[in-house]
């Protein structure tokens, strides 16, 4: 089956159409990351979880609890 130039230009904007939802998706989760990093939520939540973590292993040495709630 033989394309003409018309089909063959067209095809990227059909394909794109077509993946609409999954666009939007990526755009979205993107976006959302973003902005969680931008705040510093993350590296927030994973000083404060190094914290604990040192300061129970230093005492109690219960890494094995946290890992398991982590995983």
């Amino acid at each position: 089956m033989r394309q003409g130039f018309a089909q063959i230009a067209s095809a990227p904007l059909e394909g794109i159409i077509n993946a609409a939802d999954v666009v939007a998706f990526v755009l979205i989760v993107g976006g959302a990351f973003r902005i969680i990093l931008q705040t510093g939520a993350i590296d927030r939540a994973l000083m404060a979880l190094a914290g604990r973590l040192k300061s129970d292993s230093d005492s109690h040495g219960d890494f094995q609890r946290y890992s398991k709630m982590i995983f």
